[in-house]
């Protein structure tokens, strides 16, 4: 029986991927009358989706013969998303001379139920003087297991891991022997991958990768690409993230608020506990206090940016005091930047990239406690 294993740290495929122009609605049977929002009585045609308006299951299956298990190519191209075919492996070599067993492999391609084949790359622990065949995840012998991951992915693990953002830095600073430990004592049931959370690969993961419409995404490149990049600077330069209007003061209508009572510390403390920025937000409109305390709090919000978008790194420089035009609203530029990097459904265009590396950041920071504990 035949099937793929997947990218220890991503979840994602090392096979190739089905890719296809996808039929779209046609713009007669997309576009209809809808009254302006202005509410004037004005008609205007509704637009389309930034992802497009897809035709419906069966009319994908009656054309190509396989429904939605296909990636859109007017998204992402076949050769875009190539990297995902080349592996390493992160393995152990008990007779390795020296303390350090655990070796990384060179560069390598999937072939069957689990087994890749490797180059032998430049880790001297590594145990074969050539390319050798090694079986991911559960071995049938007594051999130790080796999983497997794209070298991006490896690299952005090791930024995760060590907090560093230089990728060479990162990479040499990461404990393989503890990463092995770490990657070891997550359970790994099946020949696929680690039991950890997937996010939206997990719905992929079947026999075979399954290649999902709409979650193309999840095989973009993880680098920041030139648009990426010259799009980065164009938001942080727009002038449409000024400060709010002064609201009025609110605290004498205060009866009972728990923030209210709070010594500074704590309350930050408990702020950066949030994780997820709409909740920061929630919490603001729920809290008359919190409100007051971070409307113009441009510290708390600077730290906001690099705390809960970690992962782009080439951001943090863009938001120092001298990079930053004068009466920026930081609040503003953390809410368009987390929703423009945000990983979703029919996502396209230049942030797809770093959509997806916070999607795999978001594993890897699954990992950062058990490699941390190993360590130990």
């Amino acid at each position: 029986m035949s099937w793929d294993c997947y990218c220890t740290i991503c979840g994602g495929p090392f096979e190739i991927c089905q890719f296809r122009t996808i039929r779209k609605a046609k713009p007669a049977d997309s576009q209809h009358q809808a009254t302006d929002a202005t509410g004037d009585g004005r008609e205007r045609a509704e637009e389309p989706s930034s992802a497009g308006e897809y035709d419906s299951d069966e009319s994908d299956e009656s054309e190509y013969g396989f429904g939605n298990d296909v990636y859109d190519e007017d998204i992402i191209t076949a050769d875009e998303a190539r990297w995902t075919r080349t592996l390493s492996v992160l393995g152990l070599n008990p007779h390795a001379a020296g303390a350090k067993k655990a070796f990384v492999s060179g560069p390598g391609r999937y072939y069957d139920r689990s087994i890749v084949d490797v180059e032998v790359g430049d880790d001297p622990s590594y145990p074969y003087t050539e390319a050798y065949r090694f079986r991911c995840y559960s071995p049938d012998d007594d051999d130790d297991p080796v999983f497997p991951f794209h070298r991006p992915c490896y690299e952005l693990l090791a930024q995760a891991l060590t907090r560093t953002d230089g990728v060479e830095t990162a990479v040499k600073q990461v404990g393989k022997d503890a990463l092995y430990a770490a990657m070891q004592s997550i359970p790994h049931p099946i020949r696929r991958c680690l039991s950890l959370d997937y996010g939206f690969n997990a719905k992929a993961q079947e026999q075979w990768w399954r290649c999902m419409l709409g979650y193309e995404f999840v095989v973009a490149p993880l680098d920041c690409t030139p648009a990426s990049s010259a799009l980065l600077r164009a938001t942080i330069a727009s002038h449409s993230f000024q400060p709010a209007a002064v609201a009025r003061d609110l605290a004498p209508k205060v009866r009972n608020d728990l923030f209210q009572k709070l010594p500074f510390e704590i309350f930050h403390m408990v702020l950066s506990l949030v994780g997820d920025n709409d909740a920061v937000l929630s919490l603001c409109r729920a809290s008359w206090p919190v409100n007051a305390a971070l409307r113009d709090n441009e510290p708390f919000w600077r730290s906001r940016i690099r705390t809960s978008l970690r992962c782009l790194f080439e951001l943090h420089p863009l938001i120092a005091d001298d990079h930053l035009p004068p009466g920026k609203s930081l609040k503003g530029l953390l809410l368009a930047l987390d929703a423009l990097t945000r990983p979703r459904k029919h996502m396209r265009g230049p942030f797809m990239g770093l959509a997806n590396r916070r999607h795999v950041w978001s594993v890897c920071e699954q990992l950062v406690d058990v490699y941390l504990a190993a360590s130990r």
